[in-house]
């Protein structure tokens, strides 16, 4: 390799990282959203130091259905180094996203390299080919929601040991050294431990197999036997997982042609999408499958997806072996990084998903790739067309790539897109901005969202407890009670609208009918010591201060350091004109750091004087 060369390599990798960069600079001031955000970082009080019960819960627990203990560690890391400032994690996402642009770079120019000794032809672009692959790698707009989501920090992260042992398998191939296997191995297992995702490597080795035209025989295998059995075990705990999480849907909740139509639909829409990238969303509902029939699309799917199978190798059979094999190889290699989420096992709410396009669409590139590089050298006329083509698409993607990033900056803006892509459709987008909203104080744009929400699940007691909850902040009480009342007709026994609406009742100082509630909740949970205390409160409203203060009692049972039960008990003590107690427990309740008046004190103590002196007097 000449120097000259060797500059032209270094400064078209240098370029494809300052673009890929550039197209992702609007990520860096992105903040946490509410979907996964809050379980993986936000509120996830394992990440907050490197003490050894957090580091083996961060080894050991699932989190979200996953178990990815490399890139929970990771968590932990930012963690230490600046809390929780998001862009820090975005600023890690998107080195890491980097990281992988330049390793795509040298496995298609490693790919390229020995493809000419097989007998391939030789890209005298190569550095051109090997730059652009791993550009539009970098800057495809479904690759954004791996990047600029701090929640799928394990893409990227399992991304980089993924390449980076397809790299160390390209040497094995070219040395046979049994070191190279070994890191090949270890390789995919931190791969496996930042995403299960990675199982699917073995697939991907035999994919490059095809391409360098190894003979197919038991020894390709056997060389791989210890993969295989690593991605068996972590597949299966995979799966567990999954299952135990609740995200496996059951296999009676979809017909088997349903099994088959929407993981074909979902392979075609990866297929559009991949030269198409529009109308994309963070979730793709699927159809509603108790309304009218499903689309035509659905039903014709299946036939489109073993034409976008058949076709390209059936014509790259006729064309020879080494078209053959390059397009076994691209389709194959897509098809192996994506076949296990297509939804044949449905898992997740949404048929298909933009993140599971990532490592995939590396097989689709080569191939776009290779065969315009290849015509551009064979037919001249094809020459400046093609160019100009591949300049449009690049063109395309990175303004598509900006503009996606933006859509991440938080959860409204998150959340607004899906519901303005699919409106009326998908009730976690109205659900996610309702509590945004409200969480902000803009009441009446939660109220908004949740009236939405309770058309989509007007059978969800949920829904109307929290669309109640809003009326209250809003000081709209006969409203709230109708909507938690709403709730309850749906199900009696939904234990959050039970006791708000005896808030409120309490509230309006409709005792009877609160005391009912409360009732109704402690029958369902005897130990919830907040209940206890309110119904307590309740009762000595009502002058029932025997009901009252057994209450009380048993709420100082289940937390012996309730300060505000304590004094309440005081309050209680008192209006039975039990002046010992109630000086008690209000001197407990001020050493434990009750604002507890030296004037409230300073009466009881008098009145236990004055009825100690009176008892005395009448000789008790």
């Amino acid at each position: 390799m000449n120097k000259d060369s060797d500059k032209l390599k270094w400064f078209i990798l240098i370029a494809v990282i300052l673009a890929t960069f550039i197209c992702f600079i609007p990520s860096l001031n992105n903040q946490f959203t509410t979907w996964d955000d809050d379980s993986y970082i936000t509120q996830n009080p394992y990440i907050t130091s490197f003490s050894t019960a957090n580091i083996k819960a961060l080894c050991t627990k699932e989190f979200v259905g996953n178990w990815q203990p490399l890139t929970m560690l990771t968590y932990a890391w930012n963690y230490s180094t600046s809390k929780l400032n998001p862009g820090a994690y975005f600023l890690t996402n998107l080195i890491l996203h980097l990281l992988n642009v330049c390793l795509v770079f040298f496995l298609a120019l490693s790919l390229l390299e020995n493809m000419v000794k097989k007998g391939y032809s030789v890209i005298k672009g190569k550095y051109v080919f090997a730059g652009l692959c791993a550009l539009w790698f970098g800057i495809h707009p479904m690759h954004v929601e791996s990047v600029a989501w701090v929640s799928e920090r394990k893409d990227v992260l399992y991304t980089f040991f993924y390449l980076v042992s397809l790299l160390f398998y390209m040497r094995f191939t070219e040395e046979k050294k049994p070191k190279w296997m070994l890191y090949v191995f270890a390789s995919f297992f931190l791969s496996c431990l930042s995403k299960p995702m990675a199982v699917v490597l073995p697939l991907s080795l035999l994919a490059i197999d095809i391409l360098l035209k190894r003979k197919i025989e038991l020894k390709l295998f056997t060389e791989k036997l210890s993969l295989f059995l690593l991605s068996l075990i972590m597949g299966g705990l995979a799966f567990y997982e999954q299952q135990h999480g609740g995200a496996v849907t059951s296999f009676r909740a979809l017909t088997i042609g349903e099994r088959i139509m929407f993981p074909a639909y979902g392979f075609i829409m990866y297929c559009l999408k991949f030269v198409l990238p529009i109308n994309l969303s963070s979730y793709y509902p699927y159809p509603d499958l108790t309304g009218p029939p499903l689309p035509a699309i659905f039903f014709i799917a299946p036939f489109i997806a073993i034409a976008l199978l058949a076709i390209p190798i059936y014509r790259a059979y006729k064309k020879g072996e080494s078209n053959f094999r390059l397009t076994v190889f691209g389709i194959g290699f897509y098809l192996a990084n994506i076949v296990f989420v297509l939804q044949f096992i449905s898992v997740g709410k949404t048929i298909m998903a933009d993140r599971y396009s990532y490592v995939s669409y590396f097989g689709l590139f080569f191939i776009v790739l290779y065969l315009s590089f290849t015509l551009i050298e064979k037919k001249n006329s094809f020459s400046m067309p093609v160019q100009f083509a591949l300049l449009g698409v690049t063109l395309l993607f990175s303004i598509a790539c900006y503009s996606r990033t933006k859509v991440w900056h938080n959860t409204e803006t998150l959340w607004r897109d899906v519901a303005n892509k699919y409106p009326l459709r998908v009730g976690e987008a109205y659900e996610s901005l309702g509590n945004y909203y409200a969480a902000t104080g803009d009441l009446d744009s939660a109220y908004t969202n949740y009236k939405v929400l309770s058309t989509i699940y007007f059978k969800d007691p949920y829904v109307f407890d929290r669309l109640g909850n809003i009326y209250l902040q809003k000081q709209y009480y006969e409203q709230a009670l109708a909507s938690f009342s709403k709730s309850l007709e749906i199900d009696s026994n939904y234990y959050f609208s039970i006791v708000d609406r005896a808030n409120v009742y309490a509230r309006l100082t409709k005792f009877n009918l609160a005391l009912v509630d409360y009732n109704h909740a402690c029958r369902i949970n005897p130990a919830d010591e907040k209940v206890l205390l309110k119904k307590g409160t309740v009762e000595m409203n009502m002058g029932d201060m025997k009901a009252a203060l057994i209450d009380f009692n048993k709420t100082l049972a289940i937390n012996p350091s309730n300060i505000t039960c304590m004094y309440v008990l005081s309050i209680a003590y008192k209006k039975n004109m039990d002046y010992m107690n109630a000086l008690a427990y209000a001197i407990k309740a001020k050493n434990a750091g009750y604002n507890v008046s030296d004037e409230y004190i300073n009466g009881l103590t008098e009145a236990l004087h004055s009825k100690k002196s009176l008892d005395n007097k009448l000789g008790m």
